[in-house]
């Protein structure tokens, strides 16, 4: 029983910080680093030696590929990263000692 409320906890949390990470995606504009990956994803060259280029493909992946530029798709690679990452903490926190502590351990870092 414990095991299904937790897991309600988890979807629930997941689902409300891709909300909020998605909705301030689309609202807020882009900043001056975020141009500079735009313009590193739309022209990739492997000559941009001060970044690494996971950031850019990331960017291209999952705007430029897909024909979309508006803010939200430009950061739809790190809002859906984001929530892969709380579940990813969530397991090692269940690996580590229980489910409790994954549960605690993923709204620690969404917090």
């Amino acid at each position: 029983m414990i095991s299904n409320k937790i897991n309600r906890w988890l979807f629930w949390l997941i689902a409300a910080t891709t909300f909020i990470r998605g909705f301030a995606a689309a609202v807020i504009h882009l900043g001056n680093d975020e141009v500079y990956y735009v313009n590193y994803a739309r022209y990739f060259s492997l000559s941009y030696f001060d970044h690494p280029p996971m950031v850019g493909l990331v960017i291209r992946l999952f705007s430029f590929n897909l024909f979309f530029e508006s803010d939200l798709f430009i950061r739809l690679g790190s809002v859906l990263l984001g929530s892969l990452a709380i579940y990813l903490i969530y397991l090692i926190g269940k690996e580590v000692k229980n489910e409790r502590t994954g549960l605690i351990a993923a709204i620690l870092y969404s917090a």
